[in-house]
């Protein structure tokens, strides 16, 4: 599905509807009743027969700590849990802008250097990435398709197949709806950025997502060469819009088609440094206290990275998304959704995750509502402008 007819899905289904260690919860008791009737109602939504089945939730609020509660069922017949781990999709974009800038701080490598100069081998393999710096590439300001849709649809086709990086990036480049000049939302970006990454530090995009997911802290969190994923894994459901767009490729995916089905699992190779990591609803609430990882920066490099420029993504930056007062990043793979966001200003942090795709705005919508409205009433504001 393209970019600007997700953005009309996602505002369709809204209207209709510390860093270094685990989280500080709440000592004191805080009643959040009506967090519970709010995922009651998620879940008995018509619109939502064929969406989620479990919603995760983390709120922090400075002098209270965090909250962090699990409704629904992560698998038939069991109960969801905080403990439960789930794909964090393009969240994982903001840790491996991350890795790359604390890179850049180190002197490894430098905002301006060229994917040439970076690797001339790739450059060389695929020309139309030469000139791209990498500034260009974190912040989605080139020309370089998208090869997410297709991927998905070859996916769709054959849950089993896989990519390699390469595979990835000629998708993009041969397949990928023409981005304008100024850019667009384009994970071959990032695919790109990592191989020229692995390149210079000898080190692989993943080792370097890790490495930071370690240093804040999130131990249960991991970026895997294969987008494998632990056992205790919530399902992940294809859902009701993607079901729509899928069955025409596969007659046999529907809008309930699990996707994690033990020793079923979908291949999830598309992901990677762009969209392959995992969590638990508490480890994203690391993340989004630290401002998807600002807290692992230093003051010049955080001024640098929230320069944003608007694609059809949003106001974005350096692996970062701007929202009003909040900054932070969302992540969808098929089966999964998930948000991590700060504000800055008032040490406010918000996550929430959904099994199931085009999920996320109905679950703000409803649960945001009571459990965030500060930021719920920014990720509106931010739709609509």
């Amino acid at each position: 599905m393209s970019r600007s007819i997700a953005r009309i899905v996602t505002i369709a289904a809204l209207t209709t509807a510390t860093i270094g260690g685990a989280p500080a919860y709440a000592q004191e008791p805080v009643d959040t009743s009506a967090w519970e009737q709010a995922a009651e109602q998620l879940f008995a939504d018509p619109a939502q027969s064929d969406g989620p089945t479990a919603v995760y939730v983390g709120v922090y609020e400075p002098g209270t700590g965090w909250i962090t509660r699990a409704y629904g069922e992560s698998s038939p017949g069991v109960a969801a849990s905080v403990g439960d781990h789930f794909p964090i999709g393009s969240l994982t974009k903001s840790v491996f802008a991350t890795a790359v800038l604390q890179q850049v701080e180190k002197g490894v490598v430098g905002l301006q250097d060229t994917v040439r100069e970076l690797d001339p081998d790739l450059a060389k393999r695929f020309p139309e990435t030469a000139k791209w710096t990498v500034r260009d590439l974190l912040s989605m300001s080139t020309t370089i398709p998208d090869y997410a849709d297709e991927a998905l649809a070859k996916l769709v086709a054959d849950p089993k197949r896989t990519f390699t990086r390469d595979d990835l990036i000629a998708m993009g480049i041969d397949e990928g709806e023409a981005v304008p000049a100024g850019g667009a939302y384009s994970t071959t970006n990032y695919i790109i950025l990592g191989s020229a990454m692995w390149n210079v530090t000898g080190k692989s995009p993943a080792a370097l997502v890790n490495e930071v997911l370690a240093e804040a802290g999130m131990d249960n969190s991991k970026l895997t060469p294969q987008g494998a994923r632990p056992e205790t894994a919530t399902y992940g459901y294809v859902g009701t819009q993607y079901g729509a767009d899928t069955e025409k490729v596969n007659p046999s995916v529907s809008a309930t088609t699990n996707v994690t089905t033990r020793g079923d699992l979908w291949r999830m190779t598309w992901g990677r440094e762009g969209g392959g990591a995992y969590s638990t609803i508490g480890d994203l609430g690391t993340w989004a206290k630290s401002c998807v990882g600002n807290d692992l920066l230093n003051g010049e490099t955080v001024s640098k990275r929230e320069k944003t420029h608007k694609i059809d993504a949003g106001n974005y930056g350096l692996g970062t998304i701007n929202e009003g007062d909040w900054w932070g990043h969302s992540g969808q793979v098929i089966g999964y959704e998930a948000l991590a966001f700060c504000n800055p200003e008032t040490g406010q942090a918000v996550a929430l995750a959904v099994n199931s795709s085009y999920s996320l705005a109905p679950a703000i919508g409803v649960l945001g509502t009571v459990a965030f409205p500060d930021y719920t009433q920014a990720f509106v504001e931010a739709l609509l402008s």
